[in-house]
């Protein structure tokens, strides 16, 4: 069976739905409040602070006194040891200056700081009209992030069902790319799915019962666009393994190498999203 034209509007509602969840997780969900940042001066000694931060911290925001009160001027990328720090050299000397590219409003998503985390690892949240904390890979790990990643991989996955069904207008088509002990699970749960699911509430799609690895196996059979199986089996492995970590609830983001491959997952993941959503359906 075929998806109907009620299927196909349910699945654009859905994929809608995910766009907007993805966007309202905001930022501020896992950044870390003002009050509670470590910071150091623009005219404290460097060795210093390199010494007095036994918590590891990569980046610390730099204050100064403006005007009688103590303003963050620019971050600092603390150096891993004072090995190379020159004696008598200030903080502000290494600090980076205080620019749009180190801000990012609190009520931006998460991904939208997960995107950027390549380039820029440390962000200032912006409260209103002053800075109210701050977020960095570090902060990868937390909850709010996890159901923002949760939430991408299953547009990745939805997008891809919609492909599989304007690829394959046969159901059965799709099917025969399986392995034959595939092509039997899925008929199983088929099976029992139609007899828990009353007549009158419809049957949506056979696709719906494959799993990522089933959809990655039809998609690269169907050579979309020319596509570069290369490419396309290198990409899937780096998302596979991301969604297999957010699935288990293991530690994706504990490292800061850990963290930079999940924005790069991320990456991915955006761009197979787009190429599949340009991909026009024309059959095999």
């Amino acid at each position: 069976m075929h998806g109907s034209p009620w299927t196909a509007q349910a699945e654009a509602d859905a994929l809608a739905a995910l766009a907007n969840f993805e966007e309202g997780l905001p930022v501020r969900l896992i950044a870390t409040h003002r009050k509670e940042l470590q910071t150091c001066r623009a005219g404290e000694d460097l060795r210093h602070v390199v010494r007095q931060n036994r918590a590891g911290y990569d980046h610390l925001p730099v204050e100064d006194d403006i005007g009688g009160l103590a303003r963050i001027v620019g971050l600092l990328a603390v150096p891993r040891s004072t090995e190379h720090v020159e004696h008598g050299r200030r903080v502000e000397s290494a600090m980076m200056p205080l620019s749009e590219e180190h801000l990012i409003g609190a009520d931006a998503g998460i991904l939208s700081f997960v995107r950027a985390a390549h380039r820029h690892e440390c962000r200032l949240v912006i409260v209103g009209p002053q800075i109210g904390g701050l977020v960095t890979l570090s902060d990868l790990q937390k909850l709010p992030v996890r159901a923002a990643l949760f939430g991408i991989i299953t547009h990745l996955e939805m997008t891809m069902a919609e492909v599989i069904r304007r690829e394959f207008t046969e159901v059965n088509a799709w099917k025969k790319v399986l392995p034959e002990y595939r092509q039997k699970t899925i008929a199983r749960s088929i099976q029992r799915s139609q007899a828990k699911t009353p007549a009158a509430d419809g049957y949506v799609d056979d696709v719906l019962f494959t799993t990522f690895h089933d959809k990655l196996s039809i998609l690269r059979a169907a050579s979309l666009g020319g596509m570069d199986v290369a490419s396309f089996e290198y990409d899937m492995d780096e998302i596979r393994r991301l969604r297999n970590e957010i699935a288990h609830a293991n530690n994706y983001a504990s490292t800061r190498a850990a963290a930079r491959r999940t924005c790069k997952a991320v990456g991915l993941i955006d761009a197979w999203i787009d190429r599949f959503s340009r991909w026009s359906g024309s059959g095999p």
